[in-house]
């Protein structure tokens, strides 16, 4: 029995021996290195084996890369106006002199009715053009021009019914009835309105 301790102490001194040895022939371990055992089973004491490596390593293998896309902002602009103000002048007078006692959306219509008739090949397509063509709006040659002005609400109504017009296709109106031209399409307030056909 005394032989197997001796034995026994014997053979934890050498495993202690060596791993100090090991330890000491390995150098120092640096703070961001880790050590990664592997037991070797041929010997009777397992002894560790000693492998290094770089703890960057491990975290640059083991961190998901994400990439950066980059946003888009949306900023929404303003419309772009094309009409100059001279004009949007004059028709902001003309609606006054025509539509001063009319609801907004009675004063937005006859506005459309300036512009469509910009836009149709039978009319003028100037601002001046169609608001002085002779006999057609009775405010111009009768005096209830000189008795009004373009303000700035109704100058404003004129820019927005440039962005977008609330009718598209109405270039006749008349007070009281429908007038000898055009195909009749709605009444707004005291006013008639007619398509071209």
């Amino acid at each position: 029995m005394h032989n197997v301790l001796r034995i026994l102490s014997i053979s934890i001194l050498t495993t202690f021996l060596v791993m100090t040895i090991m330890t000491i022939s390995g150098g120092f371990i640096a703070t961001d290195l880790v050590a990664k055992a592997e037991i070797v089973t041929e010997s009777p004491m397992p002894i560790p084996k000693i492998e290094y490596f770089d703890i960057e390593d491990c975290k640059a293998e083991s961190e998901p890369v994400i990439e950066e896309t980059p946003i888009e902002v949306y900023i929404p602009t303003e419309p772009e106006i094309t009409m100059s103000e001279e004009d949007i002048s004059l028709i902001a007078l003309l609606t006054m002199a025509e539509a001063e006692n009319q609801p907004e959306e009675g004063k937005r219509v006859v506005i459309d009715t300036v512009l469509n008739r910009m836009d149709s090949e039978h009319f003028p397509d100037t601002a001046h053009g169609v608001i002085y063509q002779p006999s057609h709006f009775s405010s111009m040659w009768n005096g209830r021009v000189n008795k009004v002005s373009a303000t700035e609400e109704c100058k404003q109504l004129v820019r927005e019914e440039l962005v977008s017009r609330r009718d598209s296709e109405v270039v006749y109106f008349t007070a009281g009835h429908y007038g000898k031209y055009g195909k009749p399409k709605y009444k707004l307030g005291d006013h008639y309105f007619s398509t071209y056909n």
